[in-house]
């Protein structure tokens, strides 16, 4: 028996399914992909220079207002001290009266 020329080969029979112009359309696709990845990868480059940029600003200005906060802290100590020194009998009063209400406040009834 003699073998069949006309009977179609497995390679004939794949490139028989394959649509024109599929190979172009795959190097689009994997060209897009590349493309894809590398704006993906320059995207978060970009979302992580900011958020440094971002957290480098917060922390300055936290540092700003903790010595805003510090200076009007000494401030109103050195006003607090003036006013207990000018009047010390009504500094211990107002200080036995607070003693006394947070007392009460925090220690409940007995």
């Amino acid at each position: 028996m003699k073998p069949n020329t006309n009977a179609p080969t497995s390679a004939n029979t794949a490139k028989n399914f394959v649509p024109n112009g599929y190979h172009s359309d795959m190097q689009n696709i994997k060209e897009d992909l590349v493309t894809l990845k590398d704006d993906a990868a320059t995207l978060v480059q970009h979302v992580a220079q900011d958020g440094q940029k971002k957290i480098s600003d917060a922390a300055s200005m936290a540092g700003e207002t903790f010595s805003a906060m510090k200076e009007s802290g000494v401030s109103r100590l050195k006003d607090l001290e003036h006013e207990v020194t000018a009047r010390p009998l009504q500094s211990v009063l107002i200080a036995f009266g607070a003693g006394i209400v947070a007392s009460y406040l925090l220690g409940g009834r007995r």
